[in-house]
């Protein structure tokens, strides 16, 4: 009994530690339909920015996070691919980071339109 109370406090404590990493990530909704629509743009040869990752970085953060005032505008954005989709760094003012997971919702390739799936915030 001595060791499973033991093992359960340890778990515990990682658990607690976890959550107090900032690790998990915030996830965005999008409507499939609203998705399709900019696709459909985009293939028309509209809305080309959502082909650039580092632009929907800068204009995801200007429109819709929801803290922007603490996002340092003056550092571009840090993207790098991580399989199929994106991983994107971006200064915080107060030395933190901002990563924003960017993926391809209808089309993948070429072509395909990038969107912020989720974001946290890493503390210095």
């Amino acid at each position: 009994m001595k060791r499973l109370s033991a093992v359960l406090s340890v778990l515990l404590v990682v658990m607690f530690v976890l959550s107090a990493c900032g690790d998990s990530w915030t996830y965005v909704n999008w409507d499939k339909g609203k998705l399709e629509a900019i696709q459909k743009s985009v293939d028309e040869g509209h809305m080309v920015g959502y082909l650039d990752p580092d632009n929907v970085v800068l204009e995801y953060i200007t429109r819709h996070y929801p803290d922007k005032d603490k996002v340092d505008m003056s550092a571009m954005p840090s993207c790098n691919k991580e399989g199929e989709d994106y991983m994107c760094d971006v200064k915080l003012k107060d030395g933190g980071t901002l990563r924003l997971w960017l993926y391809q919702p209808v089309k993948k390739g070429k072509g395909g339109i990038w969107v912020v799936r989720a974001y946290k915030v890493i503390n210095k």
